[in-house]
């Protein structure tokens, strides 16, 4: 299980570093020889966070979860990110329109569906597996949010499980 846990995660950097070579613009061009200024290089900074926005959240403490109900995971602890993200209702709103990476990876004891919802809808119609990173198109006001449901028997969802939401392009 670890081995695939690894497999993914380089798998989805791969995916989300190549997105970034060909999705970012700036406005500024340095040369060599050429004198800057501090506002343009923190207008090239400012240009790659705002193109990029996202989150990256985690648990404060383990989340049981009922079985044969379904459960949003909350994500209190906003480990990085823009101001999109409400650890009170752990949902992201989307900034801007765009293709956004939905990515988890859940640290459970018993195997259970998980499901991204879309404006209180399921999206993703269940993946059983403890990680997943999804493109997805979003429009601006969207929100995101993780559930789980656990067919057969409850399970505790530990901090060590993390939910991803970055804007690709």
């Amino acid at each position: 299980l670890k081995k695939t846990n690894i497999f993914i995660g380089i798998s989805v950097g791969i995916i989300f570093g190549a997105t970034l070579v060909f999705a970012l613009t700036k406005p500024y061009d340095f040369s060599s020889g050429t004198t800057i200024s501090s506002s343009e290089v923190n207008s090239n900074f400012d240009t790659l966070y705002d193109q990029h926005a996202g989150v990256s959240a985690g648990m404060s403490s383990n989340q049981n979860v009922t079985q044969m109900v379904y459960t949003k995971l909350q994500f209190d602890v906003q480990n990085y990110g823009d101001s999109n993200y409400d650890t009170g209702t752990y949902r992201y709103t989307v900034p801007e329109d765009g293709t956004y990476l939905v990515a988890y990876n859940i640290d459970w004891t018993t195997s259970c569906y998980n499901h991204i919802y879309v404006d209180g809808t399921d999206d993703s119609g269940g993946n059983y597996n403890n990680s997943l990173a999804s493109p997805l198109n979003l429009t601006s006001g969207q929100y995101v949010e993780l559930f789980m449901y656990c067919s057969s028997m409850d399970t505790t969802v530990s901090t060590d499980s993390v939910f991803v939401v970055r804007r690709l392009f």
